[in-house]
């Protein structure tokens, strides 16, 4: 068997790892689950009978206690920026039956014309007259390497934000797709994350899903690589990535190893994506561990950054998920092929062997990210832009701002829920005429006295 050694892990092949790994990464497992958000953060959670065996889960397999606080009796996150022993392997992959069904789960709530309309309604305007973004690379889309089977795309998070930079790449990648589903990336989220109100965009109900967004079980993940519905969209640094705070900005932090796991059981490309200057979306923006451990008592917040912006939300209710202007820029790399870079058997492959085939990945991206940050992300707003895109556009300001955002995903909703056909007017004219059609979303433009509503609509308190 041939692993390629990197110098990013120090323990002495092929599976001793006695230089790098702690006793604790050596006792006995509790089962636990696992997901992932677009914010690449993952909730641990008590499996009473895993039919997988001990220790199993989707970036799981940790040691007991170790980096974990609660938040309440059922939710439980990693600290730190690592997310402890992670799963690499299990006994019993689903079955044909239940792969159909999972499937059939996974789609139950996924409405693809709803993703297309707002990929063209709304996040193409954002990206119009705010983020601008830019995409290196991508003039032809990759293609599957062993098809029908999906690709994975990889990419760095930004840290300390709402997933603007996830939003703008998966509906990017659906527009440059000819807006064909099988050409674009469906992301693997946190299912929290669909299922409170408060972390979908404006509290839209169940907007992960319907956009096509996957909850990130283990079981979801490996029937998705038998499907050929769509690529996924992994952010594999996790918990660590988003709140590494403004201070360790395109540092990449410890990559799960299960969608190297996966890459390697079905023999498909790994693509990398470089994100530039996502991390300037909430920029000077860091993570004090005991507001992030007392905020986790009362709401299900992951993490509260603490920088400028935060200074907004009392007298702004919109700034909760607001993002400042960055001119995001997404640079893919050459395909990853794990299967060239091992021959070892995914079914009996050590955990030590298996971190070092990530580290190798990891440290390619590290490399990509440096290269496209150097390129890329010397002016990260590009202000001059920006206003002279403004000032060739003050009819339709009142939108373009992210005090507008709430309620312009409020009117795509509307509309498509009336008849499936969305024609939105962006003028200042058409948002007023709006916000008569959805006085709710005035809360959002209240200084204070809006939070009343919005905290009652959340439920953060219950």
């Amino acid at each position: 068997m041939k692993v390629n050694q990197v110098d990013t892990c120090q323990c002495p092949p092929p599976g001793n790892h006695s230089q790098c790994c702690s006793d604790a990464d050596r006792q006995p497992r509790r089962r636990l689950s696992a997901d992932i958000t677009p914010f690449g953060v993952y909730k641990f959670s008590r499996v009473a009978g895993s039919r997988y065996g001990p220790g199993y889960g989707l970036g799981g397999y940790m040691a007991p206690n170790r980096h974990l606080h609660k938040m309440n009796d059922a939710f439980v996150i990693p600290e730190g920026n690592e997310f402890g022993d992670e799963f690499y392997a299990r006994n019993l992959p689903p079955e044909a039956a239940e792969i159909k069904r999972i499937l059939g789960e996974i789609n139950r709530y996924f409405h693809e014309d709803y993703a297309v309309s707002f990929t063209k309604n709304v996040a193409e305007f954002l990206d119009r007259m705010y983020f601008r973004s830019r995409w290196i690379g991508f003039d032809e889309l990759p293609k599957r390497n062993n098809p029908p089977l999906p690709l994975i795309y990889i990419s760095n998070h930004s840290g300390m934000a709402f997933p603007w930079d996830a939003i703008i790449f998966s509906s990017g990648l659906l527009k440059r797709a000819g807006y064909q589903l099988k050409d674009a990336a469906r992301p693997l989220i946190y299912k929290a994350l669909a299922e409170t109100d408060y972390l979908n965009p404006y509290m839209m109900h169940n907007f992960w899903r319907k956009v096509g967004c996957i909850d990130a079980t283990l079981d979801n993940f490996e029937a998705m690589m038998h499907s050929s519905l769509a690529d996924l969209l992994i952010y594999p640094e996790g918990v660590g990535g988003i709140s590494k705070g403004f201070d360790k900005r395109y540092k990449l932090q410890h990559f799960s190893l299960s969608f190297t796991r996966m890459a390697m059981k079905f023999k498909v490309d790994i693509i990398p994506v470089a994100t530039i200057n996502g991390e300037y979306i909430n920029p000077y923006s860091y993570r004090i561990e005991e507001i992030n451990k007392a905020i986790q008592k009362v709401i299900k917040l992951p993490f509260l950054p603490i920088g400028p912006m935060l200074g907004m939300l009392p007298a702004s209710p919109w700034a909760f998920y607001f993002g400042m202007p960055a001119k995001l820029t997404y640079v893919m790399g050459e395909p990853i092929k794990i299967y060239e870079m091992t021959d070892a058997d995914p079914d009996k492959i050590s955990k030590g062997e298996l971190r070092h085939i990530t580290n190798q990945i990891q440290q390619k991206m590290q490399n990509h990210v440096h290269e496209a940050e150097a390129q890329y992300g010397k002016d990260p707003y590009h202000w001059d832009e920006l206003i002279e895109m403004w000032r060739t556009n003050l009819d339709k300001l009142l939108y373009a701002l992210p005090s507008g955002w709430p309620l312009l995903f409020a009117e795509h909703d509307r509309q498509y829920e009336q008849n499936k056909s969305v024609t939105l007017d962006y003028s200042n004219t058409g948002f007023a005429s709006a916000l008569t059609r959805n006085p709710d979303k005035a809360a959002y433009l209240l200084p204070f006295a809006g939070w009343i509503p919005l905290l009652k609509k959340a439920h953060l308190f219950s």
